[in-house]
This record gives C-alpha cells, sequence and structure tokens, in this order.
C-alpha cells in the first residue's frame, strides 16, 4: 500500500501519464480472483488493473522477489529494468 500510494501521488509519473507517454499496469499475480476483486478498486483509476488467471511461475521471465514488484518497460514493451527499489 505504501509504495502504490507513493506512485500514486507521484507528480512526474501522474505527468507521463496524463500525456500518455507511460502507462502503469498493476498486474496481480497469484491467481485468487476473488481476492483481486476485493482489492483492485484501489488502485488509481488512470492505472491498468490486470489479474493472472494462473500465478505467474517464480522462474519464468518475471521474477518477483518481494511485492510489490516494479518492472520498467519500452515502447516495444522489452524490460529495461527490474526489481526497481526507489521511486
Amino acid at each position: 500500500a505504501e509504495i502504490i500510494n507513493r506512485l500514486k501521488y507521484n507528480t512526474d509519473l501522474n505527468k507521463k501519464i496524463l500525456s500518455g507517454k507511460t502507462k502503469v499496469l498493476a498486474v496481480y499475480p497469484d491467481g485468487d480472483r476473488i481476492l483481486w476483486e476485493k482489492s483492485y478498486h484501489k488502485l488509481p483509476n488512470n492505472w491498468i488493473a490486470a489479474f493472472a488467471s494462473s500465478p505467474i511461475q517464480p522462474m519464468g521471465k518475471y521474477v518477483f522477489r518481494a511485492l510489490p514488484s516494479i518492472y520498467i518497460l519500452d515502447k516495444n514493451k522489452k524490460v529495461i529494468a527490474k526489481d526497481i527499489t526507489t521511486l
């Protein structure tokens, strides 16, 4: 919740979202649809809230050492940074 709030109220991030230069995709990776349905509405309206219909594999392309995990993708959706710890 702390990181979501920091991102939610980050002026620079919100300017980029409003300009269309940046999109925020929040993916719930654990496959528990009932839990996701109870909580996704807490995300900002200008974010894309997504649900992984099956758990994302821990050794796959996206590794979640802790949640939330922040990945930065380029315009071609290539991961350019992951496990971001500072905002």
